[in-house]
């Protein structure tokens, strides 16, 4: 470029301006060069301040719920003699280990073989509860009558539970109020308050996302057939 002339003080000053924005001029390959290590620089010092992806969606994941039951496994020894209609398996302790209340319902791979009570309800924060498992006697004697070395297939229990709103948990404890009333000596009433009872904290599991969701899988096995 053609330099000014110092007796032209105004042109003096624009290309000063000129040179100091764009920096000297070199060689068109240097030039390349010196551009891509500034962009290299430049593009570092953004990704080092600015948060990454994983970052930010690791900050703003919601915490998962918390449900624990105890024992996590169960077992029932056929070779011990059962003299009740509905020989006790055993208890698991169900706790809700959340600052807030939680729905619970129990599920079975085989429902007609087990009394479980209870098998769903309400748990407030940090509150627990003891679930009782028993069989039925007639699928005792059944099991029972298979014989040493028989391999009985085990069983599992799913204990599931959900988040409950403010106004989710007002609306159970009415239905729940209204399923174990006094007042009411109709039993098919209560009956159907019950089922209807159950049929909300089954809808309460439906819609939940799953953070707001928790279950636990407790299997039972059997151990000692013996013949009778």
């Amino acid at each position: 470029s053609i330099r000014p002339s110092p007796s032209d003080p105004a042109a003096s000053f624009t290309f000063l301006l000129n040179k100091m924005v764009m920096g000297p001029r070199t060689s068109s390959r240097s030039s390349e060069s010196g551009e891509s290590r500034l962009s290299d620089v430049s593009d570092d010092s953004r990704l080092s301040s600015a948060p990454s992806s994983s970052d930010e969606s690791s900050a703003s994941k919601p915490p998962r719920m918390r449900l624990r039951a105890s024992p996590r496994t169960l077992s029932v020894d056929l070779s011990k003699e059962r003299t009740s209609d509905r020989p006790y398996v055993g208890t698991v302790a169900l706790l809700n280990n959340n600052d807030h209340p939680v729905a619970f319902k129990i599920k079975t791979t085989k429902r007609s073989r087990y009394s479980v009570r209870p098998n769903h309800g309400v748990l407030e924060a940090y509150e627990s509860v003891d679930i009782t498992i028993a069989m039925h006697y007639r699928d005792f004697e059944d099991l029972k009558a298979l014989g040493p070395g028989a391999q009985v297939g085990g069983d599992k229990f799913l204990f599931a539970a959900a988040k409950l709103e403010p106004l989710e948990r007002e609306v159970l404890q009415l239905l729940k109020e209204a399923a174990t009333s006094d007042d009411e000596a109709d039993e098919a009433k209560r009956e159907v308050r019950e089922k209807t009872l159950m049929a909300k904290i089954d809808a309460f599991f439906v819609d939940k996302p799953k953070h707001e969701r928790a279950a636990r899988r407790v299997p039972l096995s059997f151990e000692n057939p013996v013949a009778v």
